[in-house]
C-alpha cells in the first residue's frame, strides 16, 4: 500500500505527526520516522511533535531513541504533562523503575485528572510489589473514568 501523502511531504505538522503514526503502525520505519523528524523541524519549540517523534520511537521498539525524544520536550515544556507520562512508561519498558516513577508522578501532580496516569503508575507499582499503592492507584483512575 502507497501512501500519497506520504510521498507529497507535507508542511503540515499536525498533518506529520499523524501520518508518523500510521506508518509506524503499518511496519513503515523510516518514513514514520522521517515524517516525525519533518514535524520536530517545522516546529521545533512544540513539544507535540518531540513527544510524538517519542512514541514513534517507541512503537517501533526503540526506547533509548524513545527517552531522548521525550527528554528533549519535557526541555522545552517542562509542565508538559503528556511527555512525563510518556516518559515515565519507556523508562519503565527500559526497567529503569525509580525514574519511571518519579516521572509518573510529575505528570499525576502536574494533571491528578489522568486515568491513563493513575493506570500506569498503578502498573508500575504493582510490577514493584507494592500492591496496596498499586490498588489505590487503580481505585483513583476508576473514580476518573465514572466521575
Amino acid at each position: 500500500m502507497t501512501f500519497e501523502v506520504e510521498r507529497s511531504c507535507p508542511a503540515d505538522m499536525d498533518l506529520l505527526r499523524h501520518l508518523a503514526f500510521v506508518l509506524a503502525t503499518h511496519g513503515k520505519r523510516s518514513a514514520a520516522i522521517e515524517n516525525a523528524v519533518r514535524a520536530c523541524e517545522l516546529s521545533p519549540r512544540d513539544p507535540r511533535a518531540w513527544s510524538d517523534l517519542g512514541c514513534v520511537h517507541a512503537m517501533l521498539g526503540e526506547l533509548r531513541e524513545a527517552v531522548e525524544a521525550f527528554t528533549r520536550a519535557l526541555e522545552i515544556d517542562h509542565d508538559f504533562t503528556v511527555g512525563w507520562h510518556n516518559l515515565g512508561v519507556t523508562l519503565a519498558r527500559l526497567g529503569h523503575i525509580r525514574a519511571a516513577f518519579c516521572a509518573l508522578r510529575n505528570a499525576q501532580m502536574l494533571d491528578g485528572r489522568r486515568a491513563c496516569t493513575c493506570i500506569a503508575l498503578g502498573q508500575l507499582l504493582a510490577d514493584t510489589g507494592l500492591l496496596d499503592a498499586a490498588l489505590a492507584s487503580f481505585a483513583r483512575a476508576e473514580q476518573l473514568t465514572t466521575a
